[in-house]
Formats: structure tokens, sequence, C-alpha cells
């Protein structure tokens, strides 16, 4: 009982450093999409928004699956952790350079020379955030301060910096190499701290066993990270070259906005793993224990996303015209779209690291290939007719469809299907566990 109290509270620390972690990246990334929206043109701010959006898709794809399976890997010890590390690493730089040369060949097709260029300079994050595996290491061990230090303070500087070059009139290619600059930066000073943690395991020789290993067990995860990153940003791609960079920009500041609640699942699941995966060792992936604790996150993070969606409907296009200005005023409608999918993706976050505890990994592949499929034909059949907001509803059907409904496809997955169905009704089950605990009180009186 001792242990399981000390690893709940080094689980709560390690979560709360991460999420303080996010909210400053957070609210940084709001604060610069301000300045930028602010300080550059339309055409431009959508230009600097498709590059970046497929730079941030590369970065997820680079971890070829690798993020839940390498946790998982480095708390069960399945290979010398000296050699995981090396192999991580060696996977994530190949996948990188991978990446870089798609979503160049994506940009030539989709956009201009101008952005063709802006996306070689953003997607150059690839290379440096390859280098971030060392923090899979600290968040196996619940140390997520360790991290969140390193990040805190370059996200803080950078900001500061960037206020400082949209004051003296800096131009697009400006925010264009700041980008990528707080990437380098980060990579490089917590490959530091992990090579000077007194813990670390460092890094043994390169060989081909362990990347084979991993790469065996991550395959179908990292296709499933292609068709994620479609199903999220494939509607930036599809703007782009049916409606340009102007319409990009629009979009983006709606899109931005719903996407800044994104991280709070994403952090508490990451900063739980480890926990949830201690409880489904000790007490069994049939136990009622772990159940419950499945339960409790679909419940909290269901209910988190309604309440923030709400939020948004009500006071979202104010604060929109408020922040980026009266030219963004018609993104109103599109974010109060955009954000009828906040509870889907709220639990898609609990939903795709149960997958990973459980080894379903085929299921993965099959939610977001059918949200990749189902993203792409709606915002082509919508954008023609509906504009923007036609590829607001393809991206809200689309995460409906592959973060619950899919649950229902395959008889594996139908436990989460049912568990996000009673996430949805979480308040009624709480108010009648409350009204025969208290039958049960008043008869044992």
């Amino acid at each position: 009982m001792t242990d399981e109290i000390h690893s709940r509270r080094r689980a709560f620390g390690s979560g709360s450093w991460a999420t303080a972690q996010q909210f400053v990246t957070l609210a940084s990334t709001a604060v610069s999409s301000v300045i930028l929206a602010r300080a550059l043109s339309l055409d431009d701010f959508g230009i600097f928004s498709f590059a970046t959006s497929l730079a941030s898709m590369g970065s997820v794809v680079l971890t070829a699956g690798l993020s839940g399976l390498a946790i998982r890997v480095l708390v069960n010890r399945e290979h010398p952790q000296p050699r995981t590390m090396t192999a991580l690493i060696v996977i994530r730089e190949l996948f990188a350079t991978i990446a870089y040369g798609l979503l160049i060949a994506v940009s030539a097709i989709s956009g201009d020379s101008q952005t063709l260029a802006a996306t070689a300079i953003a997607t150059l994050v690839l290379f440096a955030r390859a280098l971030d595996a060392s923090e899979m290491w600290f968040q196996a061990r619940a140390e997520s301060h360790k991290s969140a230090v390193i990040k805190i303070g370059v996200v803080t500087a950078m900001l500061a910096i960037r206020v400082a070059a949209a004051a003296s009139g800096a131009e697009l290619l400006v925010f264009l190499f700041l980008y990528v600059l707080e990437s380098v930066a980060i990579s490089i000073l917590l490959l530091l701290r992990y090579l000077l943690d007194r813990e670390s395991p460092g890094f043994s020789r390169p060989e081909t066993s362990t990347p084979r290993a991993l790469l065996r067990a991550s395959w179908v995860l990292a296709l499933a990270s292609v068709a994620n990153q479609i199903n999220s940003r494939g509607d930036i791609i599809v703007i782009q070259a049916l409606l340009g960079s102007a319409a990009v920009g629009l979009y983006s500041a709606a899109a931005r906005l719903s996407e800044m609640a994104y991280f709070l699942p994403t952090v508490f699941m990451t900063a739980t793993f480890p926990r949830l995966l201690q409880i489904r060792k000790i007490h069994g992936a049939g136990s009622e224990r772990y159940r419950a604790e499945l339960q409790s996150s679909y419940d909290r993070a269901c209910w988190a996303g309604i309440g923030i969606m709400v939020a948004i409907l009500t006071v979202g296009p104010w604060a929109l015209e408020l922040l980026f200005g009266e030219r963004f005023a018609e993104a109103g409608p599109i974010l109060r779209v955009h954000a009828l999918a906040l509870p889907f993706v709220f639990m898609a976050a609990v939903f795709s690291k149960w997958i990973i505890a459980e080894n379903r990994l085929f299921a993965s592949l099959i939610r977001h290939g059918l949200g990749a499929s189902l993203n792409i034909a709606l915002n082509f059949a919508l954008i023609p007719t509906m504009g923007l907001i036609g590829s607001a509803w393809a991206t809200v059907i689309s995460y409906a469809v592959a973060s619950y409904l899919s649950c229902f496809a395959t008889r594996s997955t139908r436990q989460a299907g049912v568990q996000m169905c009673l996430a949805f009704i979480a308040p009624i089950r709480a108010a009648h566990r409350r009204l025969s605990n208290g039958g049960s009180n008043g008869k044992a009186a």
C-alpha cells in the first residue's frame, strides 16, 4: 500500500509538472499566434500556419508510433535501457528524414513557391525533435519535472524574442527561423539533461536488434500516426489547395483556439499512463480496479471536453475577434463548429493509451484510417459548397467516427465504446451512486 501511495503521489507530481509545462507552451503558442496574426498579412499568416502545421504532422509521425510503446518498454525493462534509448533516437531520425521529404512533396503539390520555401524551413524542426527521445525516459520514471523546467525556460525566452521581433517589424522568414530555433534549443538541453542525470543509463553503441524489435512492435502504430495526422491536419492541406493561403490563415485562427485545449487529456494520460500500466500489471487486465481506473479517466476526459466546448460556444467568437482582430471575425462560426469535436478528442487520449496497454495496435490503425479517409473525402465534398464551415464539419464528423464510433467496429474494442457511452452519462451515474449509498446508509441506521 505504501508503494502504491508513493506511486500515485509521484504520478501526480509528474503530471502537475507536465501540465504546467504544457500550460506555458500553450500560452506561448496562443500569444505567438496573436502576435503573428496582427504583425503579418493574412496571406503570410496563412503560409506560416500551413508550414508549421505540416511540421507538427511530421513531429508526430517521426515518433514512428513509439511514444506510448517506448514508455511501456522502459517501464517494463523489456530491453536494456541504453540500447533502447539509442534505438529510439536512430528510429526517430530515420523517420524525420522520411517525413521531411514527404512533407516537402505535399507542400509542392498544394502551395506556391513561397509556401514551399516556408515548409522547407519549418520542417527542419523534425531533425531536432527526433533527439527528444530522452524525454520518454523521464516520463517513464514519472520525473517530468526534469524536462518541464527546460521547456518552460526555453519557451518563455523564445516568446520574449518573438515579441521583440514583432515590435521591430520582422518579416515571415524571421518568425520561421525562430520557430526552428526553439526546437533546436529544447532538444539540445534535454539531451544534455539526460546525459548529466546520475541515474541515466546513457546510450550504448549502435546495434540492430533493438531497433528491429521496436519497429516490429510499432509499425502498426506508425501507420496509425500517419492516418491520425491526416485526420487532424488534412483540412489545412485541402484548404490550401482549394482556397489558398488567406483561407488557411482564417481557418487556422479558429482551429488554434479550439485546439489549445487538446493538450489537457494528452498531458493527463502521459503522466498517468505508467501508473495505469502498473495497476494492470498488479491487478490484471480483467480486474475491477483496472476497469474502474479506465472508466474514471473516460469520465473526466469526456466532461472536461464538454465543459470547454460550452465555454467556446459561449464566448469563443468574441474572444477570437478581440485577440486576432476584426479581419478574423468571419472565423467565429468556424470556431463554434470546430469546438463540437472536443469531447471526442478528449476521450480519444484515453482510448489511445488503452490500445497500447492492451497491445491492440490494429485497432489504432483502423480508427485513424477511417477518420483520415472520411476527413479528406468530406473536405473535398463540403468545401466547394460550404466553404470553411464545411471543413470544420468534416473535422467534427471524422473525429467522432475515429474516436468513438470506430470502437464498435471490432469486438476487441467494444469495451472502450461502452465506457465512452457511460462517460456521457457520468453525472447521472454519480447521482445514482449517491442515492444508492444514501438508501443503504438509511437501511443500516
